[in-house]
C-alpha cells in the first residue's frame, strides 16, 4: 500500500434525487473504476450551518 501524503478532498452538497447522478458523474471524470485511484461516497445531512446560497 502506498502511502499519499497530499490528496485532495471535495465535498458536494446536492439534491438527494441528484446523488446517484453526481456519483456516476465523478466516477467516471476521476476514473475511480481504476484501484487506486481514489474514493467517492454519499452520506445523508440533517442540518448544516454557514452556508450561504
Amino acid at each position: 500500500m502506498k502511502i499519499h501524503p497530499e490528496r485532495d478532498c471535495i465535498l458536494l452538497i446536492v439534491n438527494k434525487a441528484e446523488t446517484s447522478a453526481v456519483i456516476e458523474t465523478v466516477k467516471k471524470e476521476a476514473d475511480l473504476y481504476e484501484a487506486g485511484q481514489g474514493l467517492v461516497f454519499s452520506v445523508d445531512l440533517m442540518e448544516i450551518a454557514g452556508l450561504r446560497h
